[in-house]
């Protein structure tokens, strides 16, 4: 045999990749030719040494004997039904199943039309015989696939897996052979023999197969698909020749033999197993199976120390609370932490991510977590889940394996519940305790879990006084059925903005945190997944629907309510959670939530205004009702602030410098008549549209980098009606929608400006800062500009108290390195009064204090030529630091840069 060659050096190979083959010398040229291999190749993968492959290849024994065995190691009438039918396609309709970014993959010219047969060669000369013999299993625990499941005569339990890791080339490979091969072109008929490797479809698929059995006098042949396990029958005119890749790639499945005490199987189901002792003469591996899931008990004989316990949470029921472990137990956050932002980590793909209630590792704001998945939002790629050792739902941007050594640790957060009726669980009551603790009584069993029809009972005390008797009725695991609720009530916090979302009087109205102003938009794009209610099916009180305004509409807004009550026939009365508006709805509009429906976090609550509550007047239409209708209208923010007697009573304060209470200003206006008409809105009925007052703007859910994720407008200006005489003049609050940005020109050679480089070593996603070097006058504008800031900064007009910016809010802040005033957006608050900025004009972020921080002002607000710059190239670390240093020497760059699309940033490749 000829001498391979290494690609990239062209000395001898001693390694192939490992999905598409491409022979390397050693780890280091495969690293130089990445640029150029990528495009053949799905993922960074391992080498594989050539003379494994060669050895296992060349000790085949290719006669029909083997053949004939291993057409009796499955039935042809046990095919996988419920994944993979038997039905063959339609020639000309076949495609990929899981279809991958595969747009650059692409290895072998499509076959012509022109073509009328091709030549399968006989088996005596066929080669390769890499196809014939399944990749290697791993050594150790490793988690595998089940693609298929026989039936045998005998007990055992045989079933066709394949190695996880190897799942994403799977997929290229059936997408790189459904969409090369040319369906019109069967194999001849002479061609088509036991033993040789074919392509045969499958529920609209082609897979690579191998004829275990011909038929001439029928024209038919069974096949087995040596990737997925399947024995199907197939007509010759279905049958296609193979492609080179098909021949040169080892097959994925392979036969394992499970105990027989292992619990169901489902056809795609992960198990994690190991392989024992060497393959039996029928073709089949032993295995040790190992279950792996998060431990859903509590250790009892840790809660019999008393240790110190936290309140997460109390339900509106006043029933349930969720109380956490303070030490001792469960996962060191640190040490997860610090795995899961390692190399070593492991990230779902997106296109086999887990399914709903599964457990993951999550991103939060802070760190990693642990948690259970609740819900996907496809357009923003955002996972909504339930951190089982925080006891929060939340939204995450990133979701990956919990490491193994993390899989079996209990978990910390766990549901206890009263039935007293005189004995009503309060967060006030419980965070008043200064020493929280449980005591046990006997009790036979060492651990809880879900699955646990007992229910512990025992004793809160604060300290060494009883406060009452509860149960321990739950570890808790995000489903709110596991407690019999409905919805998940979070508390607005103090000091939060908020909008007024519905006016009932004008004493009482519901309040909405802007938090929550994405749910619109997230609910419309689950609208799809529920499912409508059937004729006969019951509504009851309590349950939660969801409902969509001018459906079938090019715009279309939908919203989650709860029954109120049915007033007859078809028609109910229901109250939308998130705004709370009464409407009619009829039945034909109300679907069944899923689950991240119901696990939203509901943050609109109905409250009493401070001062109002008890001022009774005989103007039932007063001004002070037309100016809350005013601010709902124009979704005016406030900072909330609740009164020290009743949590249900607030006062809303205006988001400026004086921090002006609105309820306040509204007790004059009691008595005084509105100078127009003004009415609450009756109960809307739902007849064929649903008429909704203004809704309010969107805002971000969590802070983001500005040139990548635009932000709504919300500056804030108080309403007319609010404002004495229409005259006194409130700050306005400017956010990154109110700064223009001046663009850089795409094309070749681009000259750039880098403002600030150091973000090019985040190796997940390296950018930088950088403006358009062609746009010289506005260069020299800049430095104007800038000297503008620094001098109104340390004049007399600036005020010098400090400033407490919102998140999102643009401001004027000190940078430390030199001491010079600039302009910033905060995006974070930290303890101690210290904000976390990002320096508009160049990039950079910084940690500063309050008193280094002064609201912006309009005559500040110039153009900003700052980009996000995503650089395309650098793959390593040393890279990127070779680049920093280049660009200290000089910071102009040569680019192609292009626009990125749905993003407010640019691609660049740098010219050599």
């Amino acid at each position: 045999m000829d001498e391979v060659l290494c690609s990239k050096c062209g000395q001898g190979a001693q390694f192939k990749c490992e999905r598409c083959l491409e022979p390397y010398c050693s780890s280091q040229c495969q690293v130089n030719d990445w640029q150029d291999h990528k495009s053949k190749c799905y993922k960074f993968p391992n080498l594989v040494p050539i003379n494994m492959l060669k050895s296992v290849s060349s000790n085949l024994n290719l006669d029909k004997g083997l053949t004939s065995q291993r057409r009796s190691f499955g039935s042809t009438h046990n095919l996988n039904e419920s994944r993979r039918s038997s039905t063959p396609i339609n020639g000309n309709k076949a495609k990929p199943k899981k279809l991958l970014n595969d747009d650059d993959f692409n290895m072998v010219p499509k076959a012509t039309a022109a073509a009328s047969a091709v030549s399968v060669v006989k088996p005596i000369n066929e080669r390769p015989f890499t196809w014939r013999v399944a990749f290697p299993p791993s050594e150790g625990f490793f988690d595998a696939m089940v693609q298929f499941k026989e039936e045998v005569e005998c007990a055992k339990r045989i079933v066709w897996v394949t190695d996880i890791k190897y799942d994403s080339s799977l997929r290229k490979l059936l997408a790189e052979l459904n969409r090369t091969i040319n369906q019109k072109c069967p194999c001849s008929p002479d061609d088509i023999y036991e033993g040789a490797l074919v392509a045969a479809p499958l529920d609209q698929m082609l897979y690579r197969a191998e004829i275990l059995e011909n038929s001439p006098e029928v024209q038919k042949a069974t096949v087995r698909l040596i990737d997925y396990g399947n024995e199907v029958r197939v007509p010759y005119t279905q049958l296609f020749a193979p492609i080179p890749i098909m021949c040169n790639l080892n097959a994925y499945a392979f036969r394992i033999c499970l105990p027989n005490d292992y619990g169901p199987l489902e056809i795609e189901s992960i198990v994690t197993i190991r392989i024992v002792g060497e393959k039996q003469p029928d073709n089949y591996y032993n295995v040790e199976c190992k279950l792996k899931s998060v431990p859903l008990h509590l250790p009892i004989e840790l809660l019999n120390k008393e240790p110190i316990l936290k309140v997460v949470k109390c339900f509106t029921d006043g029933r349930h609370a969720l109380l956490r472990l303070c030490n001792g137990g469960g996962v060191d956050d640190q040490e997860f932490d610090n795995v899961l932002n390692s190399p070593q980590s492991i990230s779902f793909e997106f296109e086999s991510l887990p399914k709903v209630g599964a457990f993951v590792a999550a991103r939060t704001q802070n760190s990693w977590k642990r948690a259970r998945l609740l819900g996907f939002y496809e357009k923003q790629h955002q996972y909504l889940v339930y951190t089982i050792d925080e006891g929060v739902i939340s939204m995450s941007p990133q979701i990956k394996r919990v490491p193994e050594t993390f899989v079996t640790q209990p978990i910390r957060v766990f549901a206890i519940s009263t039935n007293s009726p005189d004995c009503m669980l309060s967060e006030a009551m419980l965070m008043a305790a200064k020493g929280l603790t449980l005591q046990l009584l006997p009790a036979t069993s060492s651990t809880i879990s879900t699955d646990s029809k007992t229910q512990l009972p025992c004793g809160l005390f604060d300290e060494q006084r009883k406060i009452m008797d509860v149960v321990i009725a739950s570890v808790f695991t995000g489903s709110l059925s596991e407690l019999g609720l409905k919805l998940w009530h979070e508390r607005i916090p103090e000091g939060s903005s908020v909008i007024v979302s519905h006016v009932l009087t004008y004493k009482e109205i519901y309040i909405a945190s802007q938090l929550s102003s994405e749910y619109p938009k997230i609910l419309t794009s689950e609208y799809a997944k529920c499912a409508p209610f059937a004729t006969n099916e019951p509504i009851d009180k309590n349950d939660v629907v969801i409902y969509c305004q001018n459906e079938g509409q090019l715009t279309t807004q939908c919203y989650r309510g709860q029954i109120i009550c049915s007033e007859g026939g078809n028609e109910f009365k229901v109250i939308d959670v998130d705004s709370g508006l009464e409407q009619m709805v009829s039945r034909r509009y109300l679907r069944k939530p899923t689950l991240l429906v119901c696990s939203l976090p509901v943050r609109c609550y109905r409250v009493v205004l401070m001062f109002l509550e008890s001022i009774p007047t005989p103007i039932a239409n007063n001004k002070a009702l037309e100016a809350l209708e005013t601010c709902m209208q124009n979704a005016v923010e406030f900072d909330v602030t609740y009164s020290d007697n009743n949590i249900n009573t607030v006062d809303l304060l205006f988001r400026t410098k004086e921090k002006q209470s609105l309820c306040k200003k509204l007790l004059p206006m009691v008595f005084e008549p509105a100078t127009k008409q003004t009415q609450i809105a009756p109960i809307s009925t739902l007849s064929e549209h649903i008429s909704y007052p203004l809704s309010p703007p969107n805002t971000p859910l969590a802070c983001q980098p500005p040139a990548t994720f635009p932000l709504q407008n919300i500056s804030v200006k108080m309403p007319e009606v609010l404002s004495s005489n229409a005259v006194a003049k409130t700050n306005e609050v400017f956010t990154i929608d109110d700064l223009d940005v001046i663009p850089i020109v795409c094309g070749d050679n681009v000259p750039l400006y880098v403002l600030d480089p150091t973000t090019i070593l985040n190796l997940e996603s390296p950018y930088i800062t950088a403006a358009d070097y062609n746009n010289k006058e506005f260069l020299a504008k800049m430095e104007q500009h800038l000297k503008n800031v620094a001098d109104y900064c340390k004049s007399d007009k600036a005020p010098k108290n400090g400033y407490a910016p919102k998140k999102m809010e643009i401001c004027l802040s000190v940078f430390a390195e030199d001491g010079e005033w600039y302009r910033a957006m905060c995006i974070d608050h930290k303890p101690n009064d210290v904000y976390v900025v990002m320096f508009l004009d160049y990039g950079n972020i910084s940690k500063v204090n309050k008193k280094d921080i002064m609201p912006m002002t309009s005559d500040l607000m110039f153009p900003s030529n700052a980009n996000m710059v995503y650089i395309d190239g650098i793959t390593s670390k040393e890279q990127g630091v070779a680049f920093i240093k280049n660009i200290q020497k000089n910071p102009i760059i040569h680019a192609k840069v292009s626009k990125l699309e749905d993003a407010d940033a640019y691609m660049a490749r740098i010219c050599t």
